[in-house]
């Protein structure tokens, strides 16, 4: 029938309003981008109240084309449309998406997604022909790096990859299963051909599509293909589709909040965050929480609220790791390195912002802390928390702070048990001692102490 773009897709739900309903709906890109397209399309095409019956979802890391391939087979228990819905689909992935997928479970896990993290990679695992047993134990750093190399198509980093064996343990803890990596596209094309039942439709979701595939080719010739993706090109026009693109997202995401943006601080925000929508969106709720009962988002507003991250890599290494956020916190510390900041200044930073996060722990411990709570907006905590904070400290960090740095100090502190941060201060008193008196390289040392700081107490168990 068609292949479209996300932009389009409110014709499209015009569409399937009157009626003119495709059996299979194809979408892939962005995973942000696609989620909230699907939500769009399946509230569309069933109500809530024909769910219980006439909608099965299927999630991809458990997807077993029989079996989806029976529930589109299967009639609607009541007389209405029926919904078969495969969340991020596995059926097209192929060997070449290995790497991408590995990258996908360092987001996850990052994120502590730790199932997630653990299926993405066995997926990746499975796709280069290993097995769980060539990784177990750390036997992956045994496998040479050209062979990691031709696998996975970007050379292997060994001190930045030591994420594996937690992911690894998990698996093996809970009894994730490498997942068979059959070419099922086959037998889900003649389905599609043959024809389903009338009322009953399929949604695929998927970040990873091959065009020249049969399967991509029937689903766009019968049903409805909706592109997701983000341009990625630096040309001229793909700039102005990436910034048309964020600008409706804003505008979208602001309308429910009734406030607006103007271009000047929609450039802003992007020269902040690169086009990088997850990470965009993130950014466009601290504003959101900042500008408070104002109706409009300023370059003004972006520039106080991010100013001192852009200026100060030091401190954007501190809300890095106050974020736990290893990853970005590593690539900041290589990049301070190069540019020949000294290891003792960086400790000195992470060692500053970790008595910052003690600070307002111990704040939160006592009487005059109860007034905040982990899921307090920003007007309510400059409102309610900040007088007394004013109350309690006359000088120091929190009383000088901006509220709104210190509201993001409060919101990382949860992030952390009072212990774990206490043990992170014995890490630097260590960090500290071998920056000065061992002939360990200043990286591994610095590396070592993020990485314990992000991922807390050495003894804590993953979940």
């Amino acid at each position: 029938m068609a292949r479209i773009n996300h932009s389009k897709v409110e014709e499209l739900l015009d569409a399937i309003r009157k009626g003119n309903v495709s059996p299979v709906y194809l979408l892939y890109g962005d995973e942000f981008l696609y989620k909230s397209v699907f939500k769009a399309i399946t509230d569309c095409l069933i109500p809530r109240s024909d769910r219980v019956l006439n909608y099965e979802v299927i999630e991809g890391h458990s997807e077993n084309v029989h079996d989806t391939i029976e529930e589109l087979n299967t009639f609607p228990m009541i007389p209405a449309r029926k919904v078969v819905a495969v969340r991020e689909s596995r059926i097209f992935v192929s060997k070449k998406d290995a790497g991408a997928i590995l990258t996908r479970s360092l987001t996850a896990f990052d994120e502590k997604k730790y199932r997630k993290a653990a299926l993405d990679f066995l997926q990746a695992l499975a796709l280069t022909g290993w097995s769980l047993e060539d990784v177990t134990g750390g036997a992956w750093r045994n496998i040479s790096d050209s062979e990691w190399r031709k696998r996975f198509g970007f050379d292997r980093d060994s001190e930045k990859l030591g994420w594996i064996d937690d992911v690894v343990r998990y698996a093996l803890d809970h009894d994730v299963c490498l997942p068979s990596v059959e070419d099922d596209s086959l037998i889900l094309e003649e389905l599609l051909k043959k024809g389903l039942p009338a009322k009953n439709i399929l949604v695929l979701t998927t970040s990873f599509v091959d065009k020249r595939r049969m399967l991509f080719k029937t689903i766009e010739k019968i049903g409805t293909v909706i592109d997701c993706s983000i341009p990625s090109g630096t040309g001229k026009a793909d700039r102005k589709r990436q910034f048309d693109l964020f600008r409706l997202k804003t505008e979208a995401i602001l309308k429910k909040q009734e406030k607006s943006m103007d271009h000047a601080a929609l450039s802003a925000l992007l020269d902040r965050t690169g086009y990088d929508l997850r990470r965009f969106a993130g950014e466009l709720e601290k504003l959101i929480d900042y500008a408070g009962k104002r109706k409009k988002i300023t370059a003004l507003d972006v520039g106080k609220v991010s100013e001192r991250t852009r200026e100060d890599p030091l401190y954007e290494l501190g809300n890095l790791i106050g974020k736990k956020d290893a990853t970005e916190s590593i690539a900041v510390l290589h990049n301070l390195l190069e540019n020949d900041c000294h290891p003792l200044q960086i400790l000195a930073s992470i060692a500053t912002h970790v008595r910052k996060l003690i600070l307002v722990r111990d704040f939160v411990h006592n009487d005059s802390g109860r007034t905040w709570n982990p899921g307090m907006r920003y007007p309510a905590f400059q409102s309610i928390v900040c007088p007394e904070i004013k109350k309690r400290a006359a000088d120091g960090f929190m009383a000088k702070s901006h509220p709104f740095v210190l509201y993001n100090t409060f919101l990382q502190a949860e992030k952390f048990e009072l212990a774990e941060l206490l043990h992170a201060i014995s890490f630097l008193v260590d960090a500290d001692s071998d920056l000065k008196t061992s002939p360990r390289s200043p990286v591994i040392v610095l590396e070592q102490v993020i990485l314990r700081i992000c991922k807390g107490r050495k003894d804590r168990k993953m979940p």
